[in-house]
């Protein structure tokens, strides 16, 4: 097969089931090989494209794919195997089947020598936090991140599972609305002033249910008490804020991230995942 996604899902199920697969040079597409590369080798797709390369730089040359259990991973990829004429009855080599005889231990070291690079490049390269497969690239893990992590739904939804378990427990944090818009962010320092006056608030709250009053009622008048601690609180974190986006707008590491993280979500990656990309992409420079 010259490209194994041609036909979209159809002959993408065909390619995962194939034991062997063969790949000719189309100058036209050059994609189904470097898919190839990242998924059989997503710590090394170097690897997989040196060989393509070495048994497609000439005409008519091929890289031949032994997707089979039982194959030792040296043994997987190569290159010019029809040109050698060592092919012999319904496709299969007297060199695959020797491989019966090799003790599974020989297959298991084999695998292991595989999955091994220098620490270097694992640094170079980013992987995904959820699942912890290795990218070449920052937008090709932002595409993983965005769209098809195994692991992304089930955390979403094991995280939502415990939140079930634990009891709901009333704070008065939860009664401020948040809503898209240009108010979000005083909103999010609204809610961190309300909790660093928390503990003041239920000690509030406390002494007035004890009084007899209402839940409702005493809630009310605890936040009314509250207001300028509140307001204090907030305008204090604002300062702040302010006082680091002053220092920032003109800074070099973080034009990069803002970079960054504009270019992700203008490839359709939400914000949160975004800013987290962005800043792994650029922690040893952090």
């Amino acid at each position: 097969m010259q490209n194994a996604f041609s036909k979209g899902k159809e002959s993408r199920t065909m390619s995962i089931n194939s034991q062997y697969i063969v790949l000719f040079k189309n100058p036209r597409d050059q994609v189904g090989p470097a898919i190839f590369a990242r998924q059989m080798y997503p710590n090394n797709p170097k690897k997989f494209m040196n060989k393509y390369r070495e048994g497609t730089q000439r005409p008519y040359g091929s890289l031949f794919i032994d997707l089979k259990q039982n194959t030792p991973e040296d043994d997987r990829l190569k290159i010019n195997i029809f040109e050698n004429k060592n092919m012999i009855g319904g496709g299969v080599t007297e060199e695959y089947i020797s491989r019966k005889d090799l003790e599974p231990s020989q297959f298991e070291e084999s695998f292991q020598s595989e999955q091994t690079y220098l620490p270097d490049e694992r640094e170079i390269m980013p992987s995904c936090d959820d699942c912890g497969v290795v990218f070449e690239s920052v937008p090709d893990l932002a595409r993983h991140m965005n769209r098809w992590c195994p692991e992304n739904n089930d955390l979403k939804r094991k995280r939502g599972n415990e939140d079930e378990d634990i009891p709901s427990k009333k704070s008065r944090v939860n009664e401020i609305d948040i809503k898209d818009g240009e108010d979000t962010a005083f909103i999010k320092l609204a809610e961190l002033a309300r909790e660093a006056n928390e503990d003041l608030w239920k000690e509030k709250l406390d002494k007035y249910i004890d009084g007899n009053m209402s839940e409702d009622r005493a809630r009310r008048k605890a936040n009314r008490k509250l207001k300028d601690e509140d307001i204090d609180q907030f305008l204090s974190r604002y300062s702040s804020l302010v006082q680091y986006l002053l220092q920032l707008q003109n800074g070099k590491i973080h034009d990069k991230v803002m970079n960054k993280i504009t270019e992700l979500v203008n490839d359709d990656m939400d914000y949160e995942k975004a800013i987290k990309v962005a800043i792994r992409k650029y922690k040893p420079q952090l």
